[in-house]
Parts: C-alpha cells; structure tokens; sequence
C-alpha cells in the first residue's frame, strides 16, 4: 500500500496500477498484514467492489471485511455500505446461517441484515435466479475456465458421471458441483453466466433420455 500511495501522490499511474494489480492477486496475505488494517474506507471499497479481487470464496471477502470494520469502532458507521459490496448471493446457504448469520451486526443492523435476507431468498428460489441478478449475486473473478459436464471418464468405461469438474490454473481437475442424473451426450450451454444442461443419455441406449 505504501507503493500506492507513493504513486498516487507522484501522479505514476503505470506504478499505481500494478501495485494495486499485485494487491487484488494476493489481498489474503495483504490482509493480514498492519497496512491492511490503516486502510480508509474509500480504499477498502474499492477493493471489495472489484470484480477481479482474487479470493478463495466470497465468505473470505466478507470476514476480511467485518475485520477492518471490528478494528475501529468509528468505522461501524461505513458497514452497511462497505457490506453491500459483499457478493452475498455467492456464498452458500449453509456458510451464511453457519458463519455470516452469527456476526451481530447482521442481525441487528437493519440494513445489514437486509443484506442477508436477500441472500437467502435468492438461494431459496433457485429457479428465479436467472431473473434475480445483481451485483451481489455475480461471482469474483473473472477466469476462464475450462468445464466437464457428466460423460464417461474414459470411452472404454461403461460407467457415466454425474458431476461437472473444472479444471485450475494448474491442470488440475476439481468438482464444481453435480448434476440431478448421471448422463453423456447432452446439450450445455452457458448463458448470462448460467450453465444449462438439457436432454443427454442415462446409458448407451439412446432412448433413455436423462432429464436435467
């Protein structure tokens, strides 16, 4: 942060854009750092706004953010706006009950507390998402990743696979998530930051079609 603002204050526009670059790729370890805690609330927000903010989960930005706002009692004022910029639609239901639900100030702060209400009816209406977007439902990040959508492990292999993997940085393939049946031969598509699987086969019997 000092490189920042040492740059801010010399107008180095190049050199304040790679430290902040640097920062936003390594913000959990910036985090535990003292320099961390003497940011000022524009300089945090602009952080947390940032959809290319690299972090293990959206429960992560969260917990860095009560961090800075539990250093300071003067900075409670600035919680409901800094925590809107919390992607809250993001982090599962069961770390909001088990980890964001459980801070005070989410239940006792009238704005805060919206914040999560509206997180959880977003995940209790999982077929009207597509049309409850917003900037607190869109996902950090912004990498490109390589996706497999069921199928056979191996062509030999008789055995189908119910799950979506992707695969990391490092080529490694982990488990996204898993679809309702097992299936091959469907139809994906992503859409608005959707992924939609239609029709497919439950085996090599085409008219058994999965349902998705």
């Amino acid at each position: 942060m000092y490189v920042v603002n040492i740059a801010d204050t010399y107008n180095l526009k190049d050199t304040k854009e790679a430290a902040q670059k640097f920062m936003r790729e390594n913000f959990i370890e910036f985090s535990e750092m003292e320099q961390f805690l003497k940011l000022t609330y524009e300089q945090i927000s602009e952080f947390l706004t940032d959809d290319s903010l690299q972090l293990p989960s959206e429960l992560t930005a969260f917990q860095i953010a009560i961090k800075w706002l539990d250093f300071d009692e003067k900075r409670l004022k600035y919680a409901p706006d800094l925590l809107c910029n919390i992607r809250f639609g993001t982090i599962s239901p069961q770390d909001l009950v088990s980890h964001v639900q459980i801070v005070p100030r989410m239940m006792q702060d009238a704005e805060c507390h919206r914040l999560l209400v509206d997180a959880m009816n977003y995940h209790l209406l999982p077929f009207q998402q597509n049309i409850l977007q917003s900037r607190r439902t869109k996902v950090r990040g912004g990498q490109r990743v390589l996706l497999t959508v069921g199928g056979r492990p191996a062509l030999t292999e008789k055995s189908l696979s119910k799950d979506i993997l992707y695969r990391d940085e490092d080529s490694v393939w982990n488990k996204l998530t898993e679809m309702p049946a097992k299936s091959f031969n469907q139809c994906v598509a992503v859409l608005d930051g959707f992924l939609y699987v239609a029709g497919g086969e439950d085996q090599n019997d085409a008219r058994n079609q999965a349902k998705h």
